[in-house]
């Protein structure tokens, strides 16, 4: 059961390795319905609120 911990660290290498360029923008939005619950992106403030946008800043 010492593998219990490294199982996901895998998965996510997994994924961010299959397509990075993909992954950079899913991921942020697949995070974000975790932590709001799937119901900003109807609103469209996750892809609204880029960090790397830096789209506010300009």
């Amino acid at each position: 059961m010492s593998e219990n911990p490294n199982e996901p660290v895998i998965f996510v290498s997994d994924e961010t390795s299959e397509r990075p360029h993909i992954m950079d923008g899913q991921h942020r939005i697949a995070a974000l319905k975790a932590v709001f619950g799937d119901t900003d992106q109807s609103e469209g403030a996750a892809p609204s609120h880029q960090p790397g946008e830096k789209t506010e800043q300009n």
